[in-house]
């Protein structure tokens, strides 16, 4: 066709051609690089911009009135799409909604809007030689500036596509108002810029249709349109406001509500962000004076040299907050020796951790004075109340004696129960005595040999009383040769006593208690296993607690002061031992007793045999 070989390049097409060149190498390394909302739309206006200046190109470069009209039908697909993607791209940019989840129907609805109108102005301006709705028969050539230019006859059609382009052009300028009016001031003069931006080629088209001027003899509008995606794109390729990680960047130092000041290697202010503005008023220099005279940050600034990162300087207050203060260096990125640039000094807020912290230092303190002040209060009441308990246990075991035989049955009844309830007060005033030595860390221990095999039988005779008030029998089984570990023999006989106590009082009646012994490589363990109701899964806070029982309610059936296992674990720990349990409900709970055994201690396997004690048994024979 003569209209793409009949073509002369002078200077205004070359220009065009150039501008195109220059769009599409910019779109190419956008799209490649960046990453900000609306990029689809703003990849198509480039498209329509490269379009409609390839077009004008070409009419510059075409001799022949025809050609010319041709290629001025020829750029309307790209006129039309270019103010629709443009309005598409500032709506999503200022919306943030690039990366939304769409689903199909939106996805064409989106395609819908961005093609429809372009293709469809595009179909009626390329089929204008039939119709001539577009340019009527009237345009005739015209020499402007010594080349052959067109005075275009507009048709009705050629209206009602500029219609639409002002439409679009108009939701532009109603999105970037919004925006302006929606953002907050770091980003506001970038999107008057926007604004300003979108407004220029409106102005240029409005300059060629009511006054007819003209860019060389043709609309300057893409010319302008031209330059405005030329200027995005070099703010997109700078990781300005187009690229989500310089708005992120943006973001830290403008909008952080911590203050942050940048200084010179001589510790000359440079820069400062507005927090530091509003915290330190006019304290604050002015850019370019030292920041050596201020009270608050010339001591940390006349350390420059002598600190690496600034993490060992005291928090200052200010404004009645409290700031951690960071000095980064700013190295030089293009001297391979690091050579420092200045300092980036950041105040971080720390006024709630210092709350936080006093108020867990004052709760702290008020925790240890009302332990202490429970442990002298305990101590003194314990030992105040042994002494006179003593005496009533004297006087009550007096009478209990064959001196008083002839006491009625109802009195020694009565006397039976007095005797029990002053044992058992004097029971507890030992554990709270022995959990406050504990606690103070006051208990004494004697290390010597432990023959465990003797413990246990000397524990079930001194528990045999106290099972046959459960109506529990208890059943040994142990080692034939002795078990020695290193500890001391009255605290680990207190153990086994709480331990056993425990189980006759959560055993049915008629039940049994049976004690195992026996050794697992460097331990030795002692199982204490009872038939009776079981513990509940995850109460072993409970078990092992201070003061807590499984049923703490006022209407227990067994008594006690809820200190005997937790005792025994603290006395097991001290031995370098552990006390656990295993227990299915209704069915029994064992109890293990694990402790360490000397190293010289002999490897041989012994055979175990069975000695039985069964208590119930022997007072009932």
């Amino acid at each position: 066709m003569p209209c793409f070989t009949s073509l002369d390049f002078d200077f205004p097409a070359l220009v065009a051609l150039g501008l195109l060149v220059a769009l599409t190498a910019m779109r190419t390394w956008i799209w490649r690089q960046q990453r900000f909302p609306g990029k689809q739309a703003f990849s198509a206006a480039y498209f329509a911009m490269a379009w409609w200046l390839l077009a004008a190109g070409m009419e510059l470069a075409s001799t022949g009135p025809g050609c010319k009209l041709f290629w001025s039908r020829a750029a309307w697909p790209g006129i039309a799409l270019l103010p629709t993607a443009w309005a598409l791209f500032l709506y999503d940019f200022t919306n943030g909604d690039e990366h939304r989840d769409y689903d199909g129907r939106q996805r064409l609805r989106r395609l819908a809007l961005l093609a429809t109108g372009p293709a469809l102005i595009g179909l009626l301006s390329l089929t204008d030689g039939w119709h001539h709705l577009f340019y009527t028969t009237q345009t005739r050539p015209i020499i402007v500036d010594g080349r052959m230019s067109l005075i275009y006859v507009h048709g009705p059609l050629f209206y009602v596509a500029v219609v639409y382009n002002y439409l679009c052009m108009m939701a532009s300028l109603a999105i970037g108002l919004k925006a302006i009016w929606r953002s907050s001031p770091a980003f506001r003069g970038f999107f008057v810029v926007i604004l300003g931006m979108t407004a220029a080629p409106i102005a240029g088209n409005l300059a060629y249709i009511i006054g007819g001027f003209t860019f060389f003899g043709v609309d300057p509008t893409p010319f302008l349109f031209s330059v405005v995606l030329g200027a995005l794109g070099w703010l997109a390729l700078n990781n300005r406001m187009m690229d989500i990680n310089g708005i992120a960047r943006y973001i830290l130092f403008y909008d952080s509500r911590d203050p942050i000041l940048i200084t010179d290697p001589d510790a000359i202010l440079v820069g400062y962000n507005p927090e530091a503005q509003r915290i330190l008023g006019d304290a604050l220099p002015k850019i370019g004076a030292p920041l050596s005279d201020m009270a608050e940050l010339g001591p940390i600034l006349a350390r420059l040299r002598d600190i690496d990162r600034g993490d060992d300087i005291a928090p200052i207050l200010c404004d009645d907050r409290a700031f951690d203060p960071r000095l980064r260096p700013i190295f030089n990125p293009l001297a391979a020796t690091r050579a420092s640039l200045g300092w980036l000094l950041t105040l971080v807020d720390i006024t709630e951790q210092q709350h936080a912290a006093t108020s867990l230092r004052l709760a702290a303190e008020r925790a240890q004075e009302a332990s202490q002040a429970k442990t002298q209060f305990v101590s003194t009441v314990s030992h105040e109340l042994r002494t006179p308990l003593t005496s009533i246990q004297g006087a009550l075991r007096l009478l209990d004696s064959p001196m008083f035989a002839d006491l009625k049955p109802e009195a020694k009844r009565i006397l039976r129960i007095a005797v029990n309830n002053a044992d058992r007060l004097h029971g507890l005033i030992d554990d709270l005595l022995d959990l406050n030595r504990i606690e103070a860390g006051a208990m004494t221990f004697k290390r010597e040999p432990v023959d465990l095999v003797g413990l246990l039988q000397e524990a079930a005779e001194a528990t045999e009383g106290y099972s046959n008030s459960f109506s529990v029998s208890l059943q040994l089984s142990l080692l034939d040769t002795p078990l020695l570990v290193s500890g001391d023999y009255g605290r680990l006989m207190q153990v086994i006593a709480n331990v056993l106590s425990n189980a006759f009082k959560f055993s049915r009646p008629g039940g049994t208690v049976t004690v195992t012994l026996e050794r697992r490589d460097a331990m030795a363990r002692i199982s204490i296993i009872d038939d009776g109701i079981g513990i509940p899964e995850g109460a072993e806070d409970k078990v092992f607690g201070a003061f807590c029982q499984l049923d703490g309610s006022d209407t227990r059936k067994v008594s006690g002061s809820g200190l005997g296992l937790n005792i025994a674990r603290r006395i097991l720990e001290m031995h370098e031992g552990r006390i656990d349990y295993r227990s299915v409900a209704d069915k029994g709970t064992t109890f293990f007793i694990d402790l360490p055994l000397p190293e010289d201690a002999p490897t041989a396997e012994q055979d175990p045999a069975t000695v039985t004690h069964n208590s119930l048994a022997a007072k009932t024979a």
